[in-house]
């Protein structure tokens, strides 16, 4: 029986008396063990995603969010070393025990994830565990109408438009077509009671013809300015503002 193209990128040097195995009866366990461990190139492609689809900071390398300690990205680090070690004990036990073997695998796989969310950036945990599940379901994809009018099969595709839906669309950049709030610099005709100043860095949700709808760091409430408060707008931060000419 052979695998998807894919294990053949993804499985480890660890796992290769358990990927070899041609055992009938083993299948199941082999197959299940060897999908659990797509979580590793599920986290390769987060990190390589990462810059392009979300706002990155030149800091934020390790799925932690770019404020964080240093002992986030060391824990989300060690999640995977225990992980990769535990490759050695699950294929030395896998001919005596395959269940075990599989359970141990899948308990890796989910404990990465849990660790992600723990301490990691939750855009990037999301992603993680996006193309994690989207790897999943292409395995169980088979032709013919028949399996795709099943209802009984539609279960990881709904749970996938779910989860992009609802936690990754909101934080995919704007210019690529994502749901994202645009960094903007608002000059105020006069202040306003939720604002110290006259020019305020904000996050633009919309913009209407009555005016700006706009989040500040304080809540995750929306506040509307009606134009006629606002003098100018600048797309971007103070931080990025040019210098003043002479």
């Amino acid at each position: 029986m052979r695998l998807p193209a894919h294990y053949q990128i993804e499985y480890i040097r660890a796992l290769r008396a358990v990927y070899n195995n041609a055992e009938p009866k083993l299948q199941f366990y082999r197959n299940l063990l060897l999908a659990a461990h797509f979580i590793y190139p599920a986290t390769f492609m987060a990190l390589v995603f990462n810059p392009v689809v979300f706002r990155f900071a030149l800091n934020n390398w390790w799925f932690v969010p770019e404020d964080a300690s240093v002992w986030r990205g060391l824990a989300i680090f060690a999640a995977f070393l225990v992980m990769g070690l535990g490759n050695f004990v699950i294929e030395k036990s896998f001919l005596g025990h395959p269940k075990r073997a599989a359970f141990l695998g899948l308990g890796g796989a989910s404990f990465v994830v849990y660790t992600l969310y723990l301490f990691g950036a939750r855009n990037i945990a999301n992603l993680t565990i996006f193309l994690f599940l989207a790897g999943l379901s292409a395995l169980q994809v088979k032709p013919g109408i028949s399996y795709a009018l099943d209802f009984r099969n539609w279960f990881l595709a709904v749970l996938l438009i779910a989860l992009f839906t609802f936690k990754i669309f909101g934080d995919i950049r704007p210019e690529l077509g994502g749901g994202a709030p645009s960094p903007v610099t608002l000059y105020l005709n006069m202040p306003v009671a939720w604002l110290d100043s006259n020019v305020a860095s904000v996050l633009l949700v919309d913009e209407t013809d009555q005016g700006f709808y706009v989040l500040t760091a304080l809540t995750d409430k929306a506040f509307f300015l009606p134009r006629s408060n606002v003098a100018s707008v600048y797309f971007g931060t103070k931080a990025d503002l040019p210098p003043k000419t002479q």
